[in-house]
């Protein structure tokens, strides 16, 4: 987002001292039209945006909003979650957060092979 200064959800802009949602000027036609969560996100976890104001800033329900960025993470956009979403400040971050969703993969195979072995036997 050219020319527009990205501020921690619910914070303010340090030079203008305008609110984030004002900071961002962000519409659901705007975002519709760009397609791009990772437009409203700022690095670092310290930055995460909740759900819930994304919600908000989009228009979208819930769904929508996590169906797009599983969207924009497939085409490769690092778009980071815990605690809310956030663009990666380094690569530790990123690694951290690949750890994480690993994990839970293993977690969730795990389940599926148990389920899968009691319905053989």
């Amino acid at each position: 987002m050219s020319g527009i200064k990205k501020a921690r959800a619910g914070g303010r802009t340090p030079d203008t001292g305008q609110s984030t949602v004002s900071a961002v000027q962000c519409t659901p036609e705007r975002v519709q039209r760009q397609g791009l969560i990772a437009d409203l996100l700022s690095a670092g976890e310290g930055n995460a945006v909740p759900l819930s104001h994304l919600v908000r800033l989009t228009g979208w329900d819930e769904r929508e909003v996590r169906r797009q960025i599983e969207n924009e993470r497939r085409r490769g956009i690092p778009i980071l979650s815990k605690h809310g979403y956030y663009l990666p400040a380094d690569d530790a971050e990123r690694a951290a957060f690949v750890a994480s969703m690993r994990g839970r993969a293993r977690e969730i195979m795990r389940t599926a092979d148990a389920v899968e072995r009691e319905g053989r036997g």
